[in-house]
């Protein structure tokens, strides 16, 4: 649709790709940033753990995009607990 150049094209392709992967490991399995640098090669093993128990398992990732000959909006959001900023 080349609503932008290769340059933003290859930086919305790993923010989509962040995105995904905040919504599943930090929304929908609440697991945080310290669990993964702690566990190390185990974090692997938290994944699986969390996404086989309730209500973990039962969660779901949801992905809306638009997208016309000017403009692309994508959302994505998470089943999880939410997002405190503070």
């Amino acid at each position: 649709m080349q609503l932008c150049d290769e340059t933003a094209q290859i930086r919305l392709g790993i923010t989509l790709s962040e995105a995904m992967t905040n919504a599943i490991y930090h929304g929908n399995l609440e697991l945080s940033s310290e669990q993964r640098n702690e566990d190390g090669p185990n974090w692997f093993n938290s994944v699986q753990k969390y996404s086989q128990e309730a209500p973990f398992r039962d969660r779901k990732v949801h992905v809306a995009a638009n997208l016309s000959g000017e403009s692309a909006k994508c959302v994505i959001r998470d089943d999880g607990r939410g997002f405190d900023p503070a």
